[in-house]
């Protein structure tokens, strides 16, 4: 019997039914406690390990019934996702038919980040290319949200690989990036529904913010929402720009040959553009090295 299962649900994620059993319950073995909508039913787990021989049998059958629902609500969780990111049409494009077979190389870079669907890999190669296709996979694997969950999402979200707009999919990253920490960070305090927890439903990542807090049962201020909501999109930067941009962040420029070598903070050694432009990857390479937040990096930018 999974008791940390059932110590996250909420009452309010109940049917009614099973709320006023729940209640009646609490009722009849006399137990002290004020039950909201809100509340967390850990409590049922603290009853069954302190309950006597007359109430043990009770509240094991309460727990075994929650657990079973709490499995319910997973499903239906992933449902109404699922449902959700089909009638906003952000997905859409996956319609397209690909028409072109998906090459060697592609079906290597795309089983790395977990997609499978043969399908997608035809449309991926036909919408962006096996070039395209190999920025995005190595723009994934920069990204804080490390290789399981890469796997995870993409698995069963393929969809998100093909958004066409560059700046979008960027976007896209960033924002799970931005979700996953406020999950972890809710976490440290809070047993994470499994609904809620992106290991075991990846989906959560792609929600909105205040669909995130709906399910956690926390509030978040709006101006924290906002903050979040704004998204930073890395763009090309050209060389003096990028210089004076790690100036503001305490870098000094010491050497240039074929690389800029920079002290500050911590040691950074950077490519000299060919072009005299850095590419939204490497600057989005550049940020997660010298260990700022991109929105510090661009207020430094906006600061110049």
């Amino acid at each position: 019997m999974n008791l940390d299962s059932v110590k996250s649900i909420m009452l309010r994620d109940l049917d009614p039914e099973l709320q006023q059993e729940i209640h009646k319950f609490v009722s009849d073995i006399g137990y002290e406690v004020t039950i909201t909508g809100s509340t967390r039913l850990g409590f049922l787990v603290e009853i069954y390990e302190k309950s006597d021989r007359e109430n043990l049998k009770k509240a094991e059958n309460m727990i075994l019934k929650l657990a079973s629902v709490q499995n319910a609500i997973k499903e239906r969780e992933e449902r109404r996702r699922s449902e959700r990111r089909e009638k906003s049409g952000v997905f859409r494009i996956g319609m397209l038919e690909g028409g072109v077979s998906a090459s060697k190389k592609t079906r290597e870079l795309l089983g790395s980040i977990g997609i499978t669907d043969e399908g997608i890999m035809e449309r991926a190669e036909a919408l962006l290319g096996p070039g395209k296709i190999e920025e995005r996979v190595e723009d994934i694997w920069i990204t804080s949200l490390g290789k399981d969950v890469v796997k995870k999402i993409f698995g069963e979200y393929p969809e998100i690989i093909l958004i066409p707009d560059e700046n979008n999919f960027i976007s896209e990253l960033e924002a799970m990036e931005t979700k996953k920490e406020m999950i972890d960070e809710w976490a440290k305090t809070t047993a994470l529904p499994a609904w809620v927890d992106y290991n075991q439903t990846p989906g959560i990542l792609l929600d909105s913010y205040q669909e995130i807090s709906r399910q956690l049962g926390i509030p978040v201020p709006e101006e924290k929402i906002k903050e979040k909501e704004e998204k930073y999109v890395s763009r090309p930067m050209k060389k003096a720009e990028m210089v004076k941009v790690l100036a503001q962040l305490g870098f000094e420029l010491k050497r240039k040959v074929k690389e800029l070598v920079f002290e500050g903070p911590k040691s950074l050694t950077i490519s000299d553009p060919h072009d005299g432009e850095y590419d939204p990857i490497t600057v989005r390479k550049i940020v997660r090295d010298i260990g700022v937040t991109p929105g510090e990096f661009e207020a430094a930018r906006k600061a110049i």
